[in-house]
């Protein structure tokens, strides 16, 4: 018997041993991409926002005072981030206006929320022109809007916990 009659088993045993682990490599590898390609095609098939109910009520959730524009650079803003100092928090009035011109034009949209829990403050001239074009086709919900900016920007030294206020529905 030669050496070669001794190692054929062992070598017999390991070429199989590569072949399962060679096999089970390529399965594994196989089942990830394919799950890889039905995870894409579903986010294809399911993306984008959920189609409005009717009377669906719109929460406005402005945090921080209304501004016209945000005080700092994009710069500065990063900076100070990174720093951990922080900006103040603000929201910008051509954004408010933007959300409220759309739902003005919006049938879904039964009733505007005003959450108000993070507000800071807003001038008489922010809530000025929010109002017009609120008015010119919600004419129920623009008393309303207007009474609630008022009341937000007044109580702005120490505002209740929870300050929420809801225009009343609109009528067509």
């Amino acid at each position: 018997m030669g050496i070669r009659a001794i190692f054929k088993p062992i070598g017999w045993v390991f070429s199989k041993f590569w072949w399962l682990l060679d096999g089970t490599r390529r399965a594994i590898l196989n089942l990830l991409l394919l799950a890889l390609l039905i995870g894409i095609a579903v986010a294809l098939v399911n993306r984008g926002p959920k189609p409005l109910q009717d009377k669906t009520t719109l929460v406005l959730s402005l945090n921080g005072n209304l501004v016209e524009q945000y005080s700092g650079s994009a710069r500065e803003q990063a900076m100070a981030q990174l720093r951990g100092t922080g900006t103040p928090k603000q929201t910008r009035l051509r954004d408010v206006l933007q959300t409220l011109d759309a739902a003005a034009t919006d049938d879904k949209i039964w009733a505007l929320m005003l959450d108000l829990d993070d507000f800071g403050s807003a001038g008489w001239p922010a809530c000025a022109r929010c109002r017009p074009g609120w008015r010119a086709s919600r004419p129920a919900a623009s008393r309303s809007w207007s009474t609630a900016m008022a009341t937000a920007s007044a109580a702005t030294s120490s505002p209740p916990k929870r300050t929420r206020f809801i225009c009343t529905r609109w009528v067509r």
